[in-house]
């Protein structure tokens, strides 16, 4: 015969179990609350490294506008049919196409380039980045992804190239470049550019089983070599001209922040422009 159970033991039981949940849920409040706060902590001290780390290229490039710092402001101005729109615009008298560059005598020496080129541009604090049309005086059209028109070659085989510039995580990587052998198989690369380094963060491929002969020269001959890396970064992110320019101009996009200050800097042979929110 069954032994019966005894209800005040069962509720004893239960209060005993509800109170060892109670403190079980407090602690994993506590650790949760902590390893939010150890996160964001993180993240404020990577936001200033990086800030730093941007101001210090800044210094100390040898490349730059009439100014090191060339303040800009995101205004509305009205097109030729009457439409207001956004565009991040330097002061009258001012170019964003004039630069000047430091002889080994310490003397700057000014060239001015083509207008509405599409240059990279790093965007400060939020790390992210972007291809950008610069007029002599504003900057409307950002763009976050290309297809670059020319081959890159790995052991004797053409990938065309796509880059990326994404605009979440870009603390972590803010560049992948997208190699396409064919139309199935691709792999990107996910790198990070501080505005000095470029530090590949993962090489991922669209197929499950792609650990091939061609991933693996990817992986040793671009993913994992330095050089590689940073002539394929200069190539891929040098300046060029479309013809036909975005449909909408995006700056808010892109820009949230009132007041700018534009800069100009270098990795390898290939500029690139800096947007550092500016207080």
């Amino acid at each position: 015969m069954a032994t019966p159970i005894d209800p005040d033991l069962i509720d004893a039981l239960l209060d005993s179990l509800a109170s060892f949940i109670k403190e079980h849920k407090k602690l994993v409040q506590k650790a949760v609350k902590v390893e939010v706060e150890t996160r964001v902590a993180l993240e404020e001290e990577k936001k200033k490294r990086d800030s730093e780390l941007v101001d210090q290229i800044i210094d100390l490039s040898t490349l730059q506008l009439r100014k090191a710092y060339m303040p800009a402001y995101v205004t509305s101005i009205w097109d030729e049919w009457g439409n207001d729109y956004d565009t991040l615009k330097c002061s009258a008298g001012e170019s964003l196409i004039r630069w000047f560059r430091k002889d080994e005598n310490g003397e700057w020496n000014s060239h001015t380039y083509s207008r509405l080129q599409e240059y990279p541009a790093l965007i400060s604090p939020s790390m992210r980045m972007a291809f950008i049309r610069v007029g002599k005086t504003r900057i409307t059209y950002f763009r976050g992804s290309v297809e670059r028109g020319e081959p890159y070659f790995l052991n004797g085989e053409p990938f065309d190239v796509t880059v990326k510039l994404p605009k979440n995580d870009a603390r972590r990587r803010n560049m992948i470049f997208t190699l396409s052998n064919g139309a199935i198989k691709k792999w990107d690369i996910e790198a990070f550019f501080d505005g000095e380094t470029i530090t590949p963060v993962s090489l991922l491929s669209n197929k499950v089983g792609l650990e091939s002969e061609l991933y693996s020269v990817i992986k040793s001959e671009l993913f994992d070599n330095e050089g590689n890396l940073m002539n394929f970064f200069e190539r891929f992110l040098s300046c060029f001209k479309y013809d036909q320019v975005l449909s909408k101009k995006n700056v808010q996009t892109y820009l949230p922040f009132h007041a700018y200050r534009i800069s100009l800097a270098e990795v390898g042979t290939t500029p690139f422009y800096i947007l550092k929110e500016w207080h």
